[in-house]
């Protein structure tokens, strides 16, 4: 009997999108990419084109799916936040999903909706431990998030939105940032208190999405952070640790930053310590709940 099962996902040539498809492949299951130019197909893999600036998508690339998972969105770290780019990264999240959202419901499909959010809809927290029933804050990012968010929950079918925080990975994100300066001997830290920073390992987060879309009990928004959030400064000194690096960690005038990136420093400058109890408490177990074993597992592979 095949229990395999067909994922549809939108930004799925990305970080996460990537290490998602891996995941669910290997197991048996077939994944369907949708991308703005055609891609090649592999075992198991089927690429579909679509533009969503203009609600163009297949249909053939949504029916017979079980679970879409919408992960579209121009980065938010790529390029200063110019007026055009700030464009651009509301607007990329809204078309995908509205897209998706218009897709499906017309297709009369009541699939489950798996959609991406962010942790920066909530803005700067300080010590507070954070909720998902929070609400949401007056900053672009938690602008963006709102509508987003609204874009999903259009769908008359169950919708889950994974609020992601910083996701932990050697291939890309934020890791990599973290780290650059520290073959060089030197670590900076933003000297900010409190500075809470949500983080999760890539394949806890693939595997939450996993989770979402098989588990029918999910519904609505879920931090996609690990239960373990740490001080940015201790998530740097984890990082010298589990690297191995000969390096000082420092202190950074958070003034220098905002200098530097103007609104966009307001991504790294806030705090959230972000609570995962509502996932858990519905059966998801985190393989890297601290980030000790996170980033030992993440060295020891490179």
């Amino acid at each position: 009997m095949d229990n395999s099962k067909t994922w549809l996902i939108s930004g799925g040539t990305g970080l996460v999108g990537t290490r998602l498809r891996e995941m669910l492949t290997k197991r048996g299951d077939h994944v369907r990419i949708l991308s703005r130019t055609a891609g090649k197909s592999s075992k198991g893999v089927s690429f579909f084109v679509w533009n969503p600036e203009i609600e163009e998508i297949p249909d053939e690339a949504i029916l017979g799916a079980d679970v879409v998972v919408n992960l579209a969105g121009a980065g938010v770290a790529d390029a200063r936040w110019t007026a055009s780019r700030k464009h651009e990264i509301r607007e990329s999240r809204i078309s995908a999903t509205r897209t998706l959202v218009k897709a499906m419901t017309r297709l009369g499909l009541k699939i489950p909706l798996i959609s991406a959010s962010a942790v920066g809809f909530y803005g700067d927290c300080g010590d507070e431990l954070v909720l998902e029933s929070r609400p949401p804050a007056s900053t672009f990012l938690a602008e963006v998030c709102v509508a987003w968010e609204k874009e999903a929950q259009a769908y008359p079918g169950r919708t889950v939105l994974l609020r992601i925080g910083i996701v932990l990975s050697e291939k890309g994100g934020a890791l990599p940032e973290l780290s650059k300066t520290m073959p060089l001997g030197i670590a900076g830290w933003l000297a900010k208190q409190p500075l809470w920073y949500p983080w999760i390992h890539l394949d806890d987060l693939c595997r939450m999405i996993v989770f979402s879309g098989e588990n029918a009990i999910c519904t609505g928004p879920y931090n996609a952070a690990a239960p373990q959030p740490l001080a940015l400064k201790d998530l740097i000194k984890a990082i010298i640790t589990a690297g191995k690096f000969k390096a000082l960690a420092v202190p950074v005038p958070p003034l220098s930053l905002r200098l530097a990136m103007g609104e966009m420093s307001d991504m790294l400058l806030s705090s959230q310590r972000c609570s995962a109890d509502k996932i858990m408490k519905i059966g998801f177990q985190f393989s890297f709940p601290d980030a000790a074993s996170a980033l030992k597992a993440i060295y020891d592979r490179t």
